[in-house]
Parts: structure tokens; sequence; C-alpha cells
């Protein structure tokens, strides 16, 4: 091979090594979660609470009764005291392991925000008035409320219904999360399912189908 044809080939060899970029795409994050539940009949506020839980936590932590679950506490918000047993164990049981939650119940949709803990006083922040009579649930929160600002890269949720008398035991009835969901904090991300209906449990407790959007 001749000179000149060698050093064509190793100013080739730079410059094609030399100008190579990799791009990298910056994801973009959202600001925002959009949640829908779907009932099997319409919701009844009188006597179901509806809630989504919100945790850092991939293993984070509610009462489930048998046979899918193995305990038998009720299913509470933070301050409301158990008919049996101490609500000090529930905080850390159950409590301590949620970042966050929204109930929606007579008054309204209301957002809560930990950490939680049996001397800290609960505080509840009013999101939106009281539903009209329909089958579904529908609001939207921003991230940095449920979060602050550092935002997990993943979020771990439960969309719930609760059967709540107000003089009874008050119990998990239905629940989207075998054993946990979570979604993205990247904007477009998007979980949605349909669900079994659930004969034996109250149609305005039986979710029948649900979506998580971030955007």
């Amino acid at each position: 091979m001749n000179r000149p044809l060698v050093i064509s080939i190793c100013l080739l060899a730079v410059f094609m090594g030399g100008c190579s970029k990799t791009i990298t795409t910056i994801p973009t994050y959202g600001s925002q979660m959009i949640v829908e539940a779907v009932f099997q009949g319409n919701i009844d506020t009188a006597k179901t609470r509806y809630f989504l839980i919100i945790s850092t936590q991939e293993s984070y932590s509610f009462p489930i009764l048998p046979p899918e679950g193995t305990s038998l506490d009720e299913f509470l918000e933070p301050g409301d005291s158990p008919v049996v047993g101490n609500i000090a164990d529930y905080f850390t049981k159950y409590y301590s392991t949620w970042s966050s939650y929204i109930a929606l119940d007579s008054l309204g949709y209301h957002f809560v925000s930990g950490p939680f803990s049996a001397t800290t006083p609960i505080t509840k922040e009013t999101l939106g008035a009281v539903v009209v009579q329909s089958n579904y649930i529908y609001f939207t929160v921003s991230l940095n409320r449920l979060f602050g600002s550092s935002v997990p890269d993943n979020i771990y949720f439960d969309i719930i219904s609760a059967d709540y008398p107000s003089n009874g035991q008050k119990y998990l009835k239905d629940h989207i999360a075998p054993p946990s969901r979570s979604i993205s904090k990247i904007a477009g991300s998007i979980l949605e399912k349909t669900d079994e209906a659930k004969p034996d449990i109250d149609p305005s407790q039986d979710i029948i189908s649900w979506s998580v959007k971030i955007e």
C-alpha cells in the first residue's frame, strides 16, 4: 500500500471517530397525576369512603381482610380510632409507609400529606367539592403537592373503596393493586385496567376499571 493512501485512510478514520456523537434523550417529567376509577354502581359517600394511597415504597402497607390478606385490622384514615385495638399500632404498621393520600367522603375530596405519626395532628386540605351522583371518581393532583420538591422516579399507589359506617368497624372492600402498582414520573406515563366484577360487595364499592396518568 502506498504512503499517500495510508495517510488518507488514517485521516478518514480520525474524522469519522471525531465526528461521531451519542444522542441522549432527556426525559420530560410530568407535573400532575390524573386519577379515574369507575364503579359497578353509583358512588355512595354516605356509607363508603374512597381513597388514593400514595407511597415512595413498593412495600407500603394497609390492612386487607382474609382470604386475600391476613389482617383483621380496620381500614381507617389516620386519626380515626379502631373499634378494637390501639391506634398507635396503625401508625407503626401502616401509616408510616404512606407518603400521602386523597380521600373522597360526604364533604368532597381532601388531601392529607405525610409523614404520619400518632403524635402529629392530621391536616386535611380540600381538593374538590362534593361529587354529583355518578359511578366514577375523577381528580387531578400536582406531584409537588404529593411529594414536595423531591418527586420519586416511581410512584406507588392504590385506589381503594372502604365500608365506612359512622358507628361501626370499617373495612376495605375493593382495591386495584395485587400487591402494588407503580407509575413513572415521566410525562405521558399511563396505567389503566379493567377489573372483574365482585358480586359479593355493594356495587358502589366495586371497581370495574381505572386509569392513572402522568402529565
